[in-house]
């Protein structure tokens, strides 16, 4: 994170995208979610982004336009790809510097501020109901 917030975004992409995937694996098998499979020769490897995304259990997790941005920006031929694309050093250098990768950047940031505005919420809303009895 402060890669990006230095500007270096050459640097937190490469950083956050596997991190992104790891946390939404982890977040996965928190849950009770296998977030493994089988392969034909019976060697078992963790799913990528590009399946976990659009398995139905990920709604219990994510709500749609946080899956949505997951998608289109990490996965998607239609969206950025961006997960694809650095995986496989398609990303250019000059692109880094594009805003594609700051949004990147703002969108994780968004991922680890989400759970503490979660529980702000849900601490006023006892605190609502608390005042209303």
């Amino acid at each position: 994170m402060f890669a990006g917030l230095t500007g270096d975004f050459f640097t937190s992409t490469h950083i956050l995208i596997p991190q992104i995937e790891n946390s939404i694996r982890y977040l996965m098998w928190r849950r009770g979610i296998i977030t493994s499979g089988l392969n034909y020769s019976g060697v078992q490897n963790e799913h990528n982004l590009n399946s976990t995304l659009y398995r139905p259990e990920i709604a219990s997790i994510f709500d749609e336009n946080t899956l949505f941005d997951l998608k289109c920006l990490l996965v998607e031929h239609a969206g950025s790809n961006l997960r694809n694309r650095m995986a496989h050093g398609l990303i250019s250098d000059s692109e880094f510097l594009s805003p594609l990768m700051s949004y990147m950047w703002w969108f994780t940031l968004r991922l680890c501020c989400l759970p503490i505005l979660i529980h702000q919420q849900q601490l006023k809303q006892s605190e609502t109901n608390t005042d209303t009895i």
